[in-house]
């Protein structure tokens, strides 16, 4: 998984080819237990896995549905053999609280269906569900195979054993989030409604427990005949992801900065320039750039006040498409109210900031709407002037920030203490004159012609880190957030060097 996701191969091969030979070993002595085991990997190295993966699986989220996809059969097949083997339940003792199982089982289906739709519709955090999400899941389908065990057949209708297969699943299957929400609910609702239906008419027309069995498992044989047919994750074959994994064709920006606020907002000097800067240097990499500022005149459609920059957002977004890259980009204030981070827009008041604000939810929103699957955010955003102290109470900005940005290529100014700093000399926000320093091609420090969302996250880092140095500034560290994405590349100099040259 490391490997298929950006880690150096050359970094575990040696671990990874020991392991390897020392299951096969382990596999060749099943036979003789009368037990067949076929290895579903077919790659003994690392650096095999990473030469096939990267030629025909070029997109991060097919790579990593595809190694959990490799092994999820063999481990279905082993763990309920291990289960049967270790724990078959007491038919006495499970019988005489069958339907206290039953409530419990179609709890957790409706817990794992909640999960679910909340990861797809970016309700919750994927990392933070997921632990909890695999423990429900193991022990939902321990209790299936309790019911098995006493002769009631309830087949798992879930194939996601974790977060991150689903998160792959609905990127590549599913388009929208009411999709999401058919397909889980149509996952486990058959299930549901047939046990519901048999514990309903046991307690109504109080018959014996026998008559429950017989009635639960007549109703779950006709719903397995007549439910619709889902569409089922597939088995991710690596030679059909080649007409997945799409070069870029288009790249798109989006740019707000803001100098001047409300009364209730003190001004800041350089945020303009810090967009005007980003749109004539995106539009040199063939970049399409709609750019928000304050200095144009009030009634122009591109004036950043927040119906301004929805509506403009929205229609840009509609022109995306799947293959493109879309980059947001945000210089101005930002503050947190009721734990919400929030941009602060031309037009915003502080004593109505979430609704005259841009909140962060919105605008992750609005950017997942659009049917582009590389998504880049930039903020340099929660900062005051370099002869202010910071005027935001509460730091957890930025740290929310990150944590309701999950899926997207995040690069923020600062972390949730720090500050983030104008450089008067440069005329920039400290952030923005490395990113763009960064973009022009300083952060391609390997000489490869491009320039990564990883290899600005470094360039950035460490020269501001130097910049603090140099002018006696308090340290501003940037913070990244980069889940759900491969290295994805912002600027492409090959085709403008090799014309030079």
């Amino acid at each position: 998984m490391k490997v298929a996701t950006g880690t150096p191969w050359h970094e575990k091969d040696e671990q990874y080819s020991s392991l390897y030979r020392k299951v096969e070993l382990e596999i060749e002595e099943f036979p003789g237990e009368g037990i067949l085991i076929n290895n579903p990997n077919p790659f003994s190295s690392l650096r095999a896995a990473k030469d096939h993966l990267f030629s025909v699986a070029g997109q991060y989220v097919p790579r990593r549905r595809y190694i959990y996809e490799l092994y999820s059969d063999l481990i279905n097949e082993l763990d309920h053999a291990l289960y049967q083997s270790q724990t078959a339940p007491q038919r006495e003792n499970f019988l005489s609280c069958l339907v206290e199982k039953l409530h419990h089982l179609t709890e957790n289906f409706q817990e794992l269906q909640e999960i679910l739709i909340a990861v797809a519709t970016q309700k919750s955090n994927l990392d933070h569900e997921d632990e909890g999400y695999t423990r429900l899941y193991q022990e939902t389908l321990n209790l299936i195979r309790d019911f098995d065990g006493i002769g009631i057949s309830i087949d798992n209708p879930n194939p996601f054993r974790y977060l991150w297969h689903w998160y792959g699943f609905y990127k590549a299957e599913i388009g929208s989030y009411a999709e999401c929400r058919q397909y889980v609910d149509a996952l486990y609702r058959s299930r549901i409604d047939a046990i519901e239906k048999a514990i309903h008419r046991h307690q109504a027309k109080n018959t014996s427990q026998e008559a429950l069995i017989e009635d639960l498992k007549h109703r779950l044989q006709n719903q397995n005949k007549s439910r619709t047919i889902l569409k089922e994750p597939q088995p991710i074959t690596l030679a059909s992801q080649s007409s997945q994994a799409a070069p870029i064709k288009e790249r798109w920006a989006f740019l707000v900065g803001i100098n001047r606020y409300s009364s209730d907002f003190d001004s800041l000097k350089f945020c303009v320039k810090d967009v005007l800067a980003l749109e004539k240097l995106l539009k040199e990499l063939g970049y399409t750039v709609v750019c928000l500022h304050d200095q144009l005149p009030p009634d122009d459609s591109r004036y950043p006040t927040k119906v301004n920059v929805e509506a403009e957002l929205t229609r840009l977004i509609q022109a995306v498409g799947s293959d493109d890259l879309l980059l947001v980009h945000f210089s101005c204030h930002g503050e947190l109210s009721n734990h919400q981070p929030i941009l602060v827009l031309r037009d915003s008041r502080l004593p109505t900031l979430q609704r005259s604000g841009l909140p962060l939810t919105e605008l992750q929103q609005q950017m997942r709407q659009s049917k582009a699957r590389r998504l880049i955010l930039f903020l340099d955003a929660c900062r005051t002037g370099v002869e202010m102290g910071r005027s935001i109470a509460d730091p957890e900005f930025v740290r929310n920030a990150h944590e309701l940005a999950e899926g997207f290529a995040l690069l923020a100014a600062s972390t949730s203490q720090q500050i983030a700093h104008e450089d008067p000399e440069n005329q920039h926000g400290a952030f923005t004159y490395h990113l763009l320093q960064g973009l022009r091609g300083q952060a391609d420090l390997s000489k490869k012609k491009f320039v990564t969302v990883d290899d600005l996250k470094n360039y950035t880092i460490n020269g501001l880190r130097r910049w603090a140095v140099n002018y006696g500034k308090r340290p501003q560290e940037p913070t990244a957030s980069t889940q759900g994405f491969g290295d994805m590349i912002l600027a492409d100099y090959r085709e403008t060097n090799d014309e030079d040259n």
